[in-house]
């Protein structure tokens, strides 16, 4: 099962590589948040035939697709690396060629070969000026601290259809209902993990950052929680999101994406 991950927020570094000069400039961490984000936003980043938008994982990582959506129509080309020590030394393989995309189209393509353990990751457009609106990565770390699963504890959360969501989000939805799960800590010490409710928007969502909260079993609802964890074990208790909402403090009608982040700190 292969999750969308969230680069913006998971010690992933970005960068635009210029191939012309061989050379790397990084992303600011507000490119990263719009690329990691929503797919309704009109701001995109732009990139020249010669550039690329590239990332380097903080983990081995095994990559199953990329979404894409650009302003323009053309195609491109993906390279991975699993040995590069900076981006522009290394073993290049181009695991995706000449992919075919439409202008404000959001598209998913899979990678099928060269795609474990990777760390760098570029994507070339063929040619002229192409921005992009959003670039999504799917996989999962060859060696994860944590993992989302059922209340029961007995199956690993489809994570794949990130971010979550409100899709009903109106003036007349009752948001006394709660969302439940348990954290796993698949790794062979003990972590101790920070959650907590982020807003999916690259500009914000204050609804959410002011109202989506989380728990820890019977415990009140914060802003972020603790959890420790045993190695190989589960959370001890059930844990929740909660959106602790009332109906006039929702704009109105509307989409409001959230990501459950988890931060190792210990």
């Amino acid at each position: 099962m292969f999750s969308r991950i969230r680069p913006s927020a998971d010690g992933t570094l970005g960068y635009v590589f210029d191939r012309d000069s061989n050379t790397k400039t990084a992303l600011s961490q507000a490119i990263m948040n719009l690329l990691d984000g929503d797919l309704l936003v009109d701001s995109s980043i732009n990139f020249n035939g010669a550039q690329a938008v590239m990332l380097n994982f903080p983990g081995d990582f095994n990559i199953d697709r990329v979404g894409i959506k650009p302003n323009a129509t053309g195609t491109f080309d993906i390279y991975t690396s699993d040995n590069s020590t900076d981006g522009i030394d290394g073993d290049w393989v181009k695991v995706v060629d000449a992919a075919a995309y439409a202008a404000g189209a959001y598209a998913e393509y899979p990678i099928v070969s060269d795609n474990t353990n990777i760390r760098w990751i570029r994507c070339f457009h063929a040619a002229g000026n192409t921005a992009f609106y959003a670039f999504h990565v799917f996989g999962e770390y060859s060696t994860p601290k944590g993992e989302f699963w059922n209340a029961a504890g007995t199956e690993k959360l489809d994570t794949v259809k990130l971010p979550l969501e409100t899709p009903t989000a109106s003036n007349a939805v009752d948001f006394t209902a709660n969302m439940q799960f348990k954290l796993k800590n698949p790794d062979v010490v003990e972590h101790t993990y920070v959650l907590e409710v982020v807003a999916v928007k690259y500009n914000g969502d204050a609804l959410v950052t002011d109202n989506y909260l989380v728990k820890d079993g019977a415990g009140d609802p914060a802003s972020s929680i603790s959890v420790t964890v045993a190695a190989g074990a589960f959370s001890a208790n059930v844990l929740h999101v909660v959106p602790n909402i009332a109906h006039e403090d929702n704009p109105g009608d509307g989409y409001h994406d959230f990501f459950l982040q988890g931060t190792v700190t210990a």
